[in-house]
């Protein structure tokens, strides 16, 4: 199992195809989870993952509780939290011209 690069794994791609974004949050954590020295790739891939796409009681209950996200992505967490907080924002430019919307 080689775990110095993320580089080509599945999540890199925009045609994953997926019922729910949840899917690829818990696919990137397990596969982070597996492996302590994976967690240098904790933004890289997280980045990759749509969070703002989440259901708002999931980024709530698992995403905002995770030690790993807080600590390396608060970023993308506020980012997802904003989307929600503010429904009629979601088709601004802040979100429109995003990768992760």
């Amino acid at each position: 199992d080689e775990c110095g690069t993320a580089e080509g794994v599945w999540w890199g791609t925009t045609r994953l195809q997926v019922t729910e974004e949840e899917q690829v949050f818990r696919a990137v954590m397990r596969w982070l989870r597996h492996d302590s020295k994976r967690n240098q790739f904790t933004y890289e891939l997280l980045s990759r993952v749509r969070l703002p796409l989440l259901d708002k009681k999931f980024i709530v209950d698992e995403v905002d509780k995770d030690p790993l996200i807080k600590s390396q992505c608060k970023d993308l967490l506020i980012e997802a939290m904003k989307f929600h907080l503010i429904p009629e924002r979601q088709h601004s430019e802040e979100f429109t011209q995003n990768e992760r919307t």
